[in-house]
């Protein structure tokens, strides 16, 4: 329940590639050369939510992949925001304006464990970005 306003807000955001492409049928597909997967959720008001994700093993890693850096095709205000509730962090985010949109330095990607498409056995922390217009 607590999850439902931030979840409900992505229900009309269309999933597309960093690029600003619809996204491919996998996430396989979307994986870039550095093993990350960005995956953008953009709205129709112009607001994009971006996570990353990284197919390592966390328990030799950590949970999360530090000092990613990726261009994305969307511009504005970037946020980190609660993977559960959608609210702005404290948090600091290094975007540098680039044609044709935004270098993010220094993110975090999300390791997920496993093959695409399979279940997690436990759950993950899952950092979001929002870039507002």
């Amino acid at each position: 329940r607590d999850t439902y306003p931030f979840l409900s807000e992505l229900f009309d955001a269309q999933v597309m590639t960093a690029d600003g492409r619809p996204a491919p049928r996998t996430l396989a597909e979307m994986t870039n050369s550095d093993g990350i997967t960005p995956v953008a959720l953009h709205k129709p008001n112009g607001v994009t939510y971006l996570l990353l994700i990284s197919r390592e093993n966390p328990d030799k890693n950590g949970a999360l992949r530090k000092g990613v850096t990726i261009d994305v095709a969307f511009r504005g205000t970037v946020v980190k925001v609660d993977d559960m509730t959608g609210q702005p962090l404290d948090q600091a985010v290094e975007a540098v304006s680039i044609p044709g949109g935004l270098r993010l330095k220094n993110i975090e990607a999300a390791r997920i464990p496993g093959a695409i498409g399979q279940r997690s056995k436990a759950p993950f922390m899952l950092p979001i970005y929002k870039i507002s217009p």
